[in-house]
């Protein structure tokens, strides 16, 4: 699977991403994007794709590549495929080095049109920290809509958040 978009284009996870991804997780402004409150250690991000990617088949892993340079710029992946109410989760990671240039939004776009083309799904949404308003942003480029406001649904710095749901439905059947 290739899917494109107009910056990006979707190819199968490699082992050879793993490293940089652990480099992402870990680094301090992603970390707060995705909600970690420590770095993962290389045995544990390990331990992480040994469960979430190699073995979950309720989740579909793709790393996120620019078309020019063909340069491995994030991961995005679908989380809790639920097939019978043809639905799934979004997550994406850019790295920070990338973040800015439009990377994001493309890949959500090319991950919402595999999901319905390819899969079949109905339905995709994704859960954003108050906080996070870089990754609001890119879903909403993406079609994503506000959903719901979940309040005091996190923790943080000592005080209780909201976090969005947005969600974007396949447009494409009628």
């Amino acid at each position: 699977m290739n899917e494109t978009g107009e910056r990006v284009r979707l190819r199968p996870l490699r082992p050879s991403d793993y490293g940089r991804w652990l480099e992402w997780i870990n680094d301090p402004v992603n970390m707060d994007g995705l909600d970690r409150a420590l770095p993962a250690s290389a045995e544990q991000h390990e331990q992480y794709i040994r469960a979430n990617v190699t073995e979950n088949r309720a989740a579909v892993w793709f790393a996120v590549e620019t078309l020019s340079e063909r340069e491995h710029v994030g991961i995005v992946w679908l989380w809790d495929v639920n097939d019978r109410h043809r639905r799934a989760e979004v997550r994406i990671v850019i790295g920070s080095e990338a973040a800015g240039r439009g990377y994001g939004p493309d890949a959500l776009n090319a991950l919402a049109l595999y999901a319905f083309r390819t899969l079949g799904l109905h339905k995709l949404y994704a859960y954003i920290h108050e906080r996070n308003q870089r990754s609001r942003k890119a879903f909403e480029r993406a079609g994503f809509v506000l959903e719901a406001t979940l309040k005091d649904e996190a923790f943080w710095n000592g005080a209780f958040a909201p976090v969005w749901r947005l969600a974007r439905i396949d447009g494409t059947k009628t």
